[in-house]
C-alpha cells in the first residue's frame, strides 16, 4: 500500500534470527520497496524472530523496528486427502 502523498522513497528491510541464546545477530533477508516477502529454507520446529524496518531514502528517516516471533511446523503433503 502506497501513501496518498509520498514524501520520498520508502523502502523496507527485513531481518531474521533464530531464537537461541547464542544467536543474537540479525541477518538481512530482504531490502526493497515491497511490503510482502516469502522467506524460504526455514527448518522445522525452529523459532525464528523477524524484524521489519521502514526507511525513507530522501529524508534519511528510519522507523522503529516491528518484531514478530514464529515457530515453524512441518508442511502438509501436497494433494494429501485428509478425509477417510
Amino acid at each position: 500500500m502506497q501513501p496518498l502523498h509520498p514524501n520520498g522513497v520508502i523502502r523496507y528491510k527485513l531481518y531474521m534470527r533464530l531464537r537461541k541464546d547464542d544467536e543474537s545477530v540479525n541477518r538481512s533477508v530482504y531490502e526493497g520497496p515491497g511490503t510482502t516477502y516469502v522467506v524460504s529454507g526455514l527448518q522445522e520446529y525452529v523459532t525464528y524472530i523477524f524484524a521489519v524496518v521502514a526507511f525513507n531514502i530522501k529524508y534519511s528517516w528510519t522507523s522503529p523496528e516491528v518484531v514478530a516471533m514464529e515457530t515453524t511446523h512441518p508442511a502438509g503433503i501436497s494433494g494429501q486427502n485428509k478425509s477417510t
